[in-house]
């Protein structure tokens, strides 16, 4: 069964804080982008996920599992809850 990660943006400060219970801990992490189109990459529970960032008409979030020695599947991402927040809360 794939993670089910929670995404909280806040598109004015350009920051998003992911969090997800990954084999039973509770993970998160604050990732700050620049670009409207981004990639970057965070470590829960000692595994890897890619997570893409990508700002058209509206924001799209995907994360994708990085296994076997550095692979994804970017065919099936992780199901996400996005929330965008516009108040300064984190």
């Amino acid at each position: 069964m794939a993670t089910k990660f929670n995404v909280i943006i806040n598109p004015f400060k350009q920051r998003m804080c992911v969090y997800a219970r990954v084999d039973k801990v509770d993970c998160e992490t604050l990732i700050d982008y620049l670009e409207l189109d981004e990639w970057n990459s965070f470590e829960f529970n000692g595994r890897v996920f890619d997570i893409h960032l990508l700002y058209e008409d509206d924001i799209s979030i995907s994360v994708y599992e990085v296994t076997n020695g550095g692979t994804a599947d970017y065919q099936s991402p992780c199901p996400i809850k996005l929330t965008i927040r516009t108040k300064d809360e984190f």
